[in-house]
């Protein structure tokens, strides 16, 4: 599967086999690993993102340029809450600036089912600056609260609305 040439994200499938130009909020832990231990939804590589302790999430996020104010711009990633886990259901968050929720895209409930799944959403760029950053969170719930998840990632797509993939054309 080709991944849109109108995607402002660098990396979005992970196939450089590195996290670069992602990168966590969390710095100096082992939150994030790049792999190829199961079967990805687009090419080679996924990212594993492990949620955290007490039922918290853990964050990657990617500088993105040229956003233009009221600029709509289309999110999706696709997820996968491996089966059997563990946990009860899962959340995928997905937000651009500062604050997730001035600047959400989407929260999506995920039951562990083993499937990849398509989060989408849209964003409507309201301040002036042209950079920011895209923050994807994921997190867990369980009965107790001493467990740690996997949350998988790949081709994460992030793209003004009405972009034509020069494939297209």
């Amino acid at each position: 599967m080709s991944l849109s040439s109108c995607n402002l994200l660098s990396n979005p499938s992970f196939e450089t086999g590195s996290l670069s130009p992602w990168f966590t909020t969390v710095p100096n832990v082992n939150i994030a690993t790049v792999t190829n231990a199961t079967t990805a939804y687009d090419g080679n590589y996924y990212l594993d993102l492990k949620t955290d302790y007490g039922n918290r999430g853990h964050s990657i996020a990617q500088a993105i340029s040229d956003l233009h104010r009221g600029g709509v711009y289309t999110f999706t990633a696709q997820i996968q809450i491996p089966e059997p886990s563990g946990a009860e259901y899962c959340f995928v968050n997905a937000y651009v600036g500062q604050n997730a929720t001035t600047g959400l895209i989407v929260s999506q409930l995920l039951m562990p089912t083993g499937e990849w799944t398509a989060v989408s959403g849209e964003y409507t760029r309201q301040g002036l600056r042209a950079d920011d950053v895209l923050t994807v969170t994921g997190s867990c719930t369980s009965p107790g609260s001493s467990y740690i998840f996997d949350v998988l990632v790949d081709e994460v797509i992030f793209a003004e609305e009405g972009c034509v993939d020069e494939e297209e054309e």
